[in-house]
């Protein structure tokens, strides 16, 4: 039996996600009441590509990075997932092995939503399908944005790396630069950036030099907001266009 108070921060969870904001109170009740806690460490992985997984995972706290290996272990990414996200949501449709490897990049606190508990609600209401389905179509649009990724150059690549880390983890201080309050390592980065760590080394001191970024601590900070700007719409644009 949920406690009250459980099930008023269940509630609260499905209130904040982004994919049911459509579905109806009466249905999101329902939906609070299939949740099941869970606690995930920061570096630790939620499930690997390949494994049959079980539901979708919705984020209450903490960041998670949705990330692809090629044959020799370097990894992709795909995504960099918060507060109010769905995780692993095509598993709702196709029952299929996990196709990414989720792995949490802070303490999260996340709510699994079994695909059996799903089935039965979508027969409810259709709109908890519709809703799963739209997230499903958007982020492969996403996916086909990232695969125009490849014909940008270092730094638009790069760029866009440091912006994703900056939405999720940026903090902005009073002389209005941003820090990425995440440490990362630039092997990492490079790997994020699909390119070789001594480019991206280049790329990082000739940012230094022009005062885009640098590095506080264990921390990268990033420099000149109407630079970063430019460079995010640069990115979109050569997407896009």
């Amino acid at each position: 039996m949920v406690r009250p108070d459980d099930r008023a921060r269940r509630i609260e969870v499905l209130a904040a996600a982004h994919v049911f904001e459509q579905v109806a109170a009466s249905t999101k009740s329902r939906l609070a009441d299939a949740l099941i806690p869970i606690e995930l460490p920061a570096e630790r992985v939620l499930f690997h590509s390949g494994v049959v997984g079980e539901g979708c995972y919705l984020v209450e706290r903490g960041v998670l990075r949705v990330a692809i290996e090629d044959r020799n272990g370097n990894e992709t990414w795909l995504a960099v997932l918060g507060s109010g996200d769905l995780v692993g949501e095509l598993y709702l449709i196709d029952r299929e092995a996990r196709s990414a490897t989720v792995t949490a990049m802070t303490d999260c606190r996340l709510w699994l939503l079994h695909g059996r508990d799903f089935d039965r609600l979508a027969a409810e209401d259709a709109t908890v399908y519709r809703s799963v389905a739209r997230l499903i179509s958007k982020r492969l649009r996403v996916t086909n944005q990232q695969v125009c990724d490849q014909r940008l150059g270092l730094e638009d690549r790069l760029a866009l790396v440091m912006l994703r880390l900056a939405d999720a983890f940026g903090e902005t201080m009073d002389d209005g630069r941003t820090l990425i309050r995440y440490p990362i390592r630039q092997s990492r980065l490079a790997e994020a950036a699909a390119a070789s760590r001594e480019n991206v080394n280049r790329q990082f001191k000739a940012w230094r030099e022009s005062g885009l970024c640098e590095k506080l601590g264990r921390y990268y900070c990033l420099g000149h907001p109407p630079a970063w700007a430019e460079l995010r719409q640069n990115g979109l644009a050569l997407m896009t266009g």
